[in-house]
């Protein structure tokens, strides 16, 4: 094939799948790169990477942006999820989408949608509640009410605070219950 890189497979070169093509552009897994290194396929990084410019992980339909160990279990659309095990829940019977995870585990048993999370382990056992928001670490749903099979299906909840949770639907929670009072000056 024109402009691919030979490999050995043993007893002779044959075509690989790694392309140079006539406009210095890099195809592996693609005999028509249309950037600088295009690659089709899953694709693993062992090491650092270092990135200077714009990273477009929407330039599909429905992509979402997922950056850390064990994010983005969920599939779904449109999601961003940044942190460890962020929007990590894989077994969901169904995968969200237009959610926001930033922070460990934040929304990790989440099937739900636009859901808004920031804040380790915030709204973490939101299993498939819609339009919440959690702020600060342990903002979530009441363990307490929380069903691992059937999840807990609040939705349009506001929990803002260390270890704040909520305990119904279209409810807002500032401060958990060690909060004596909300004030200003």
């Amino acid at each position: 094939t024109t402009y691919a890189v030979p490999k050995w497979n043993g007893s002779a070169l044959v075509d690989g799948s790694i392309v140079d093509n006539q406009y210095g552009r890099i195809g592996i897994g693609t005999t028509n790169p249309q950037v600088k290194l295009h690659v089709v396929g899953t694709t693993e990084i062992d090491g650092d990477v270092q990135i200077r410019g714009i990273v477009d992980a929407a330039a599909g339909t429905g992509a979402s942006l997922c950056v850390g160990q064990g994010v983005g279990g969920s599939g779904g659309t449109a999601n961003v999820a940044l942190g460890l095990y962020a929007l990590f829940e894989r077994d969901a019977p169904y995968h969200g989408s237009f959610n926001t995870a930033v922070g460990n585990s934040t929304l990790y048993y989440s099937s739900g949608d636009r859901n808004t999370a920031l804040g380790s382990y915030a709204l973490s056992n939101n299993f498939s509640g819609n339009y919440n928001i959690g702020i600060g670490h342990g903002a979530d749903i009441n363990a307490s009410l929380f069903n691992y099979q059937y999840g807990s299906g609040f939705n349009n909840s506001i929990v803002i605070g260390y270890n704040t949770t909520v305990d119904a639907s279209n409810k807002v929670m500032i401060g958990n219950s060690s909060s004596s009072s909300i004030g200003g000056q």
